[in-house]
Formats: C-alpha cells, structure tokens, sequence
C-alpha cells in the first residue's frame, strides 16, 4: 500500500504562510477585544469584573446643569470621545489597542486607566455673582457675562484624586476567546478556507 503526503501539501503550505505572517488572526483578536471593551463603557466594570469608582457628588451636580439627570452619572462617556477613541493595530506578531489615540489624543484616556492625584497650588481667582434688584446676591455662581457682581477669593492648596477607572485589559473571558478565535483560524486553515 502506497500513502502519498500530496493532500497535506497544501495544508502544510497554507500552515507554514499562516505561522509566518499571522496579521490577519493578530486584527481578529484585535477587532474581538475593541468590541468586548467597548462594552466596559456600558456596563461600568474593569477587566476584573469590579464596578467603577462613582463620580463625586460635585461632579454629578456640575453635569444635572449641563446635561441633565440622564447624563448625570455617565462614567468615562460624557461626551463620548474616550468611548470612540477605543483602536487596534495589528502586525504579523502582535496587535497593540489603544485608548485615546484615534485621530486626536485624547489626553485624559491614561489618568482615567490608572487614576491621578493631581495637586493644585494655592491661588487667587475671580467668582462671578449675580445682584437682584433689592442689592441681595442670588444664590449659586454665573458665567462673567452674566454677572454684575465679582469678587477676587483665595482657593487653597489642594489635591484632586481621580479614582482609577480601567478598561484595557484582558479579563479571563477575554482569554478565552482569543483562544477559541485562535482555534478557529488554524482549524479554517485546516479545511483551506
């Protein structure tokens, strides 16, 4: 009985191009994570699973004014950019996904990962009020323009924390689907498609 490797020639060729440049199963990966961590936007939680840090109460009053109730307690979408910043490029060893890179930097996608402590000096500014007809201040600060009250204040040193609130990262769901993605592409190689 004679066995011929010839029906394994071309699956040994197409293996052989497959190992020497995996760029095509690098971008799946890549695609399949950007999508998977895209959802971290939604559901609020790092690759670990845990929630992310509430927003401060300061910060959930600032956006009722400007955005309403809806948008108050938005984590890391307020306007959307971080969100859509979320890219992938792949080469034949490695896929690299960014945070903050596309098109512009969004410059904040690094604090936001890892959390900050920024420390502002001690300093002076200028508040803006508004006076009712009667000579009484209203409550609450205006824009300049719409002031005709102001008043020079010292603002002492302080420190901002900014919790870390992650999203890249590869969760153990993660793990497993690359590797049933990486399953997958040399099992189609398999069958030559």
């Amino acid at each position: 009985m004679e066995y011929s490797l010839e029906p394994m020639a071309g699956f040994i060729a197409r293996l052989q191009a497959a190992v020497n440049d995996l760029s095509p199963l690098m971008d799946e990966i890549g695609g399949h994570l950007c999508t998977e961590w895209a959802l971290r936007f939604e559901t609020k939680r790092g690759p670990d699973g845990k929630p992310w840090a509430a927003l401060a109460a300061r910060t959930i009053a600032r956006r009722m004014k400007t955005k309403g109730k809806a948008a108050a307690n938005d984590i890391l979408v307020y306007s959307g950019d971080l969100a859509d910043s979320l890219s992938h490029q792949a080469n034949s060893d490695q896929v690299v996904i960014s945070l903050g890179v596309r098109g512009n930097t969004v410059a904040y996608a690094a604090t936001h990962q890892f959390g900050a402590v920024i420390r502002m000096r001690e300093r002076t500014q200028n508040i803006y009020r508004k006076v009712d007809k009667h000579g009484n201040l209203k409550r609450g600060f205006v824009k300049r323009k719409k002031s005709n009250f102001s008043q020079e204040v010292k603002v002492g040193a302080h420190t901002i924390t900014i919790p870390a609130r992650p999203v890249l990262g590869v969760s153990a769901e993660d793990r497993l689907a690359i590797n049933k993605i990486v399953e997958e592409y040399f099992l189609k190689l398999s069958y030559g498609q």
